[in-house]
């Protein structure tokens, strides 16, 4: 009989704690997960139509360089075989003066075939520069208006969803926004 009241005190002890809090309590709100994207810009720079403009300039201007490459090439190359048929018809130090001559003007045409391509890549990469920072402007937009709080390069995704992905919208955007870029070349 000892062991009947003290379960009876066990039970009304636990249905007292259990009175004392509210079955339904209310919970704080949770937090809402924050919402992720994924963008790929190599795929926006590739596609885009401003993209496009700068692949077609960079086109016509390598050619257009390459061009005038070949013909200081040819020139050289005439140069050297009427040196070197010249050869027996001059002195030594007339050879070397011919020579040396042909080789500053080697060194002059690789020279600025250096400076040519540095003001090409600058003049290129100042034209891609500005079509990633109008794309980033664009993803921030979006980002803001849909409430998202981080959006990863997909290089740095092993699986999502694909309604993660605002590529697209991104894409679309600056398609209407940024139609064409022109070089500046210097």
């Amino acid at each position: 009989m000892k062991k009947m009241p003290l379960i009876l005190v066990a039970v009304a002890l636990f249905v007292a704690l259990s009175a004392s809090f509210p079955v339904h309590a209310e919970t704080p709100k949770a937090k809402a997960a924050p919402m992720i994207a994924i963008v790929n810009m190599d795929l926006v720079l590739k596609k885009s139509t401003a993209g496009k403009h700068l692949q077609e300039q960079l086109k016509k201007k390598r050619n257009a360089y390459l061009g005038q490459l070949k013909k200081k090439h040819e020139k050289l190359n005439v140069s050297k075989k009427n040196i070197l048929k010249d050869k027996e018809k001059m002195g030594a130090d007339a050879f070397k003066a011919k020579q040396g001559a042909f080789q500053k003007e080697v060194l002059s045409v690789g020279n600025e075939e250096v400076v040519e391509r540095r003001k090409i890549e600058d003049s290129v990469e100042k034209g891609f520069k500005k079509l990633r920072l109008k794309s980033a402007d664009i993803v921030r937009e979006i980002a803001k208006q849909r409430g998202i709080a981080v959006v990863l390069s997909h290089k740095h995704v092993v699986m999502a969803a694909s309604s993660l992905d605002i590529t697209d919208d991104v894409l679309s955007r600056l398609n209407k926004e940024m139609k064409t870029l022109p070089i500046k070349w210097q």
